[in-house]
């Protein structure tokens, strides 16, 4: 399930981790990319889709869509080829020798059958639309080193570290595909009912695939705090493993980082140490609780 994301115009990403991660990155130089499955919030990549009608509903759309492309109208040529359509038209081609009244109560038959199965058949499309979202790499980023949430959360209560990630346009990085996370509550809807019946009888086109990513880039909104950016990869043609990649980055994607208020002298010593080893082209700062303002400012490690 293909779909090209646009790009962003971001200068940088931000990553918050601790300080035993960054010893890693720094010398590794790769970043752990996760399966949806582990992350901690169990809505993610996992609400499905919601549909606005009942199975009742659709078949009676559909009923009276199927006995007016039969009988009606000066003819019926969908430009789409779908099952139910094709069925559909060649009932109309023989509809002289056929009785209305007989299609009708036959279409009614087959409407109530949809209704009952329409459920188990949400059910079963949200499950691969689920198994499809999940069964990737996903990396979040934020566009801010500076929200002390953030660092109390996911940087080891300020004692961790944030990197400042580069946009690489030369070399066509994978950040450059990141996605901002839409915050709200309400889950992601299935097309209108006249869409999806247009669709069953070959009248329109419809591609889900726009909504389907759309669930991988929603979460609640109580998670606004964390202004996330992610970039998502499929990883249909290989199997789960572990749950998670330690993917190879470029030397140069690494700008700057970020060291925790809190982090101790001796951890400062050593992250500062390794950077000039390892990535010597990474600025280094450290940050300081404001003095006039709750706020985080960061100094310049020369």
């Amino acid at each position: 399930m293909t779909f090209e994301l646009p790009r962003h115009n971001l200068p940088h990403l931000y990553k918050y981790m601790s300080a035993d991660t960054a010893r890693l990155v720094i010398n590794t130089q790769k970043f752990r990319w996760s399966s949806p499955l582990l992350f901690n919030d169990p809505f993610d990549h996992q609400t499905g889709f919601v549909f606005t009608f009942t199975g009742e509903e659709l078949a009676r759309a559909l009923c009276e869509a199927a006995e007016s492309a039969v009988f009606e109208g000066p003819d019926f040529t969908p430009p789409y080829a779908a099952n139910f359509g094709i069925a559909l038209r060649m009932m109309r081609s023989i509809r002289g020798r056929l009785s209305r009244q007989d299609v009708t109560e036959n279409l009614r038959a087959a409407s109530l059958e949809i209704a009952s199965d329409f459920p188990a058949h949400c059910a079963k499309l949200n499950e691969a639309f689920t198994a499809f979202l999940t069964h990737s790499r996903v990396l979040c980023l934020t566009e801010t080193p500076a929200n002390v949430v953030m660092w109390s959360h996911y940087a080891s209560e300020h004692r961790g570290a944030v990197f400042k990630l580069r946009r690489l346009e030369e070399l066509d990085h994978r950040f450059l595909v990141a996605q901002r996370v839409t915050y709200t509550d309400e889950p992601v809807r299935y097309m209108p009912l006249e869409d999806y019946v247009a669709n069953l009888v070959g009248l329109s086109d419809h591609d889900p695939t726009p909504r389907v990513w759309e669930i991988a880039y929603r979460k609640h909104r109580d998670w606004s705090y964390e202004r996330e950016w992610r970039v998502h990869v499929p990883q249909m043609d290989e199997p789960a493993g572990l749950g998670y990649s330690d993917w190879d980055e470029p030397k140069e994607l690494f700008e700057a980082i970020y060291l925790g208020c809190r982090m101790e002298p001796s951890t400062v010593a050593d992250i500062v140490a390794l950077i000039r080893e390892r990535l010597p082209e990474t600025e280094i700062y450290k940050a300081r609780r404001s003095l006039d303002r709750i706020r985080l400012e960061f100094m310049r490690i020369a």
